[in-house]
């Protein structure tokens, strides 16, 4: 059970090292919540449940815009020249090891 957490806490280290201190971190998370919380105080009583769904969908949709036409978030290219099957089955075989 502890080996297979340690590989769940460690899955970051199989990404390139440009995307590593970018997904080892919730600022993207925590930014998106950031944003749906100033947009909705904004609002403060929403009439029903479909209307907050909405408003945050609709957040989340503009975030992914923007990550995908302007400023990246994540280099793709990067994962497209490391080839992550070979370092999953490394990590798979040094766990089995331990």
């Amino acid at each position: 059970m502890l080996t297979i957490d340690i590989l769940s806490a460690l899955s970051f280290m199989d990404f390139p090292l440009e995307h590593r201190k970018r997904i080892r971190t919730v600022n993207m998370l925590e930014r998106l919540n950031g944003e749906i919380k100033r947009r909705t105080k904004v609002i403060r009583i929403f009439p029903n449940n479909q209307s907050a769904e909405r408003l945050i969908c609709a957040i989340a949709m503009e975030q992914n815009e923007e990550w995908l036409s302007g400023r990246k978030y994540l280099e793709m290219d990067y994962l497209r020249d490391n080839n992550l099957e070979e370092k999953k089955t490394e990590m798979e075989s040094l766990v089995a090891i331990i």
